[in-house]
């Protein structure tokens, strides 16, 4: 997957509605925020997952708490807690998609 694909597919898992693609000038990523009320019609940027911790770090909590999902996201990661905790926002969002069975080769 691209950088570009992964963003999507991470956003849409943490609930981002009508993405879509804009080339100009570079190819990015827009959506509706999930928390968006009936007021707020326009799109936003899509979080810069493979680039900002802190965007990983939200899209994380969807793996829930004390579930499968969090030793299959290590496993993914390295397997170790050393490896789970310094990986980087792009290892992470591989992780996360492979995780959820998002992953596309």
């Amino acid at each position: 997957m691209n950088d570009l694909e992964q963003e999507i597919a991470i956003a849409k898992a943490c609930g981002w509605e009508h993405t879509k693609t804009v080339n100009n000038p570079e190819p990015s990523a827009y959506g509706r925020h999930p928390i968006h009320t009936a007021d707020v019609k326009w799109d936003l940027p899509l979080p810069d997952y493979l680039n900002d911790l802190n965007a990983m770090h939200e899209a994380e909590k969807r793996l829930g708490d004390g579930t499968y999902l969090w030793d299959r996201y290590c496993d993914f990661l390295g397997g170790s807690l050393y490896h789970c905790a310094h990986a980087t926002a792009a290892k992470r969002a591989e992780a996360f998609l492979k995780t959820l069975y998002l992953w596309k080769p």
